[in-house]
Formats: structure tokens, C-alpha cells, sequence
């Protein structure tokens, strides 16, 4: 994952301590968000879907 400081340390152990069910969680929370549900659908762990937030830009050390 290319996540940059200091974001990655927090993704890194959020990915470390998020739980089967957690995740299950965090997907369907996603779903409330408007994104794709087949996008979501392809989504099997956290990692994926840290990559996935940062690839929409939707995790990001940007100031807006």
C-alpha cells in the first residue's frame, strides 16, 4: 500500500486490529457513501480496502 506518513502508520495498525466482522462493517457503511457496491463487492480484506480508499482518493493527506 503507498499510503503516505503519518497516515500509513495509522492505516498500517488499524489493518492490523480491524476484525473479520469490523470489516464487514466498514463495507456496508461504504455502501452509505455512493460508491459502487460492485466495487465493494470485490473488496475480501482490509488491506484491499484501504488501497481502494486511497486509490479514490477518499484517504488522503490532503488538506481540503
Amino acid at each position: 500500500m503507498t499510503i503516505e506518513e503519518p497516515l500509513s502508520d495509522l492505516v498500517e495498525e488499524l489493518n492490523r486490529k480491524l476484525r473479520p466482522e469490523d470489516f464487514k462493517d466498514l463495507l456496508n457503511a461504504s455502501k452509505d457513501d455512493s460508491i459502487d457496491e460492485k466495487e465493494l463487492d470485490a473488496l475480501s480484506t482490509p488491506d484491499q480496502w484501504f488501497s481502494f480508499l486511497s486509490k479514490k482518493l477518499l484517504l488522503t493527506n490532503s488538506k481540503f
